[in-house]
């Protein structure tokens, strides 16, 4: 059975339960192609449903597929992709997708998803760097999604040349399909044991540079950004993250949220999308604290963890001055309750085992608007000594 994942694997990243973040706005500007961030993979799937598959089905489910039609196709659909007739360039966009997927009821081989996605890495470089911004949008959405369909079983992990490509963009709505496909391939280059480190440092060179865009679309390639640093997609599919992979990401996801962090010390207006921090804030505590800490009894972070801890309590303690302060968005106090909560896991006696900085992730997790000013204030210096022990200064 095909592995087509629907469309709400495609629009949303991170928690499918939050569809607040994603607030696109639709105008008769350039933005006009913001529709493509939502619809790319239904028109797909639609387009799969009503004709039979362009590349032989034997070939498709072959242990050892033969590159020549693989290649023939993709180039003939590119070059549709690249043309001037929209209604071909649309139908070129949804073979594109289509094809890296078996549609008569069995499923594509991995051998054919990996040779696919190979192909396609080659080939689709020229148009991600085409003039026309019609052009490069479509062919990353087709990166987008070739990266998603191809990542259980490991093909993504070739498309990474392309995926760099997409990332440095000048234009956002390119730079968050960037991202999309970065989320699926960072995973598979990880398994793989590949050169991830590279392609982690591009995506938060990608994500600050577009921190001047408009708040919706910076905040979405953030969030698509911490989609991949927290190998989103093995978490939601309940693969294991054992400590070397949760290592492999952990460097630059701290460097992403030091600069947040930086964000929300330095500027006046809240920065876009709040709540982007609780893909790290629920990733660093749980599944990441085997690559945070040496073991012991009770066991001690190692050189990560406490950067990790303390910039978690830096912007645990920037929110808390920004309630005090008057501003009480529901997003804002809802990201500083879940950095309280991670703190609590942290300092719980099953792990670091420090009740003065237990209790103050406690009572950080339970602030609201209508909490006092003062309290506030002491809830942040609370947590300051309680990190204390652990030789941790807040900034």
């Amino acid at each position: 059975m095909s592995r087509a994942g629907g469309c709400s694997g495609v629009v949303y990243a991170g928690k499918a339960l939050r569809p607040k973040l994603r607030r696109w706005r639709f105008t008769l500007s350039r933005h006009r192609y913001r529709l493509l961030l939502a619809f790319p993979c239904c028109l797909s799937l639609v387009v799969a449903s009503v004709r039979g598959d362009l590349i032989p089905n034997s070939l498709k489910t072959s242990a050892s597929p033969d590159a020549g039609p693989i290649n023939a196709l993709i180039t003939a659909q590119l070059q549709q992709l690249g043309g001037d007739d929209l209604t071909a360039a649309r139908t070129a966009r949804e073979n594109l997708i289509s094809e890296c997927e078996s549609h008569n009821g069995n499923p594509q081989s991995p051998e054919y998803e990996a040779a696919y996605a190979m192909a396609l890495d080659k080939a689709i470089a020229p148009l991600l760097g085409a003039k026309s911004l019609r052009v490069r949008l479509n062919a990353a959405v087709v990166l987008g999604n070739v990266a998603r369909m191809t990542e259980k079983t490991g093909g993504s992990r070739v498309l990474d040349d392309a995926v760099q490509i997409a990332l440095g963009d000048k234009e956002t709505p390119i730079a968050i399909w960037g991202m999309k496909a970065a989320k699926y391939v960072v995973p598979s280059l990880i398994q793989a044991q590949g050169n991830f480190q590279k392609l982690e440092q591009v995506i938060v060179q990608s994500a600050k540079s577009h921190a001047g865009q408009s708040p919706a679309d910076s905040g979405t390639v953030i969030e698509e950004a911490y989609g991949a640093l927290t190998l989103e997609p093995l978490r939601q599919q309940a693969v294991p993250i054992d400590a070397a992979m949760a290592a492999s990401v952990i460097p630059e996801l701290l460097n992403l949220m030091q600069w947040r962090a930086d964000q929300f010390a330095n500027n006046a207006a809240l920065p876009p999308n709040p709540l982007a921090e609780e893909a790290a804030a629920n990733f660093l505590p749980v599944t990441a604290f085997g690559a945070i800490s040496v073991p012991g009894n009770p066991p001690t972070l190692n050189a990560s963890g406490k950067r990790a801890l303390q910039i978690m309590s830096q912007l645990a303690c920037v929110d808390v001055r920004l309630i005090a302060n008057g501003n009480t968005d529901a997003d804002l106090v809802s990201i500083t309750n879940r950095f309280g909560s991670a703190i609590t896991a942290m300092a719980d006696p099953s792990q670091l085992n420090q009740p003065a900085l237990l209790q103050s992730g406690k009572t950080i997790a339970g602030i609201s608007a209508s909490t006092t000013a003062a309290s506030l204030n002491a809830a942040c210096a609370a947590l300051t000594d309680g990190l204390k022990p652990m030789g941790i200064v807040i900034p």
